[in-house]
């Protein structure tokens, strides 16, 4: 048996019912239902879960800033990510990662996407300062 809990809080993300025996045999968002006091909510931390070996520590990429770095949104919600990538303390050369983001999309848990930063060497320096010959 399953007893679910409520509050007053309002409804932060999609709550999905189906009942054969009262005529909805498909899943429907509980908005559009005719019950304004019915709240259910059930959110699944996808933190908690071990991500996929293809991820990259945050730790092994000091040259990758996020901005927002953590952030949680609702159904239907998006928001820009900005990355920064800082090559100052790099060695010139190719610098591969997999960023990982986790959602609660049973379908797409882990969201993996590929990063490359190619870091050239110091340009000639002899002219840097307008020296003419």
């Amino acid at each position: 048996e399953f007893f679910p809990g409520g509050n007053p809080s309002p409804q932060t993300h999609a709550t999905f019912v189906s009942a054969p025996a009262c005529g909805q045999s498909v899943p429907v968002d509980a908005a559009f239902l005719d019950h304004p006091d019915f709240h259910l909510i059930m959110v699944v931390n996808a933190r908690d879960a071990e991500l996929p070996s293809v991820c990259t520590a945050p730790s092994a990429m000091p040259w990758l800033a996020a901005n927002p770095a953590t952030g949680a949104l609702g159904y239907g919600e998006s928001r820009d990510v900005a990355l920064a990538f800082d090559a100052g303390a790099l060695a010139p050369g190719s610098y591969d990662a997999t960023m990982c983001v986790t959602t609660n999309d049973a379908d797409h848990a882990v969201v993996e996407v590929p990063l490359h930063v190619q870091v050239d060497a110091d340009p000639d320096r002899v002219f840097a300062d307008g020296f003419e010959p």
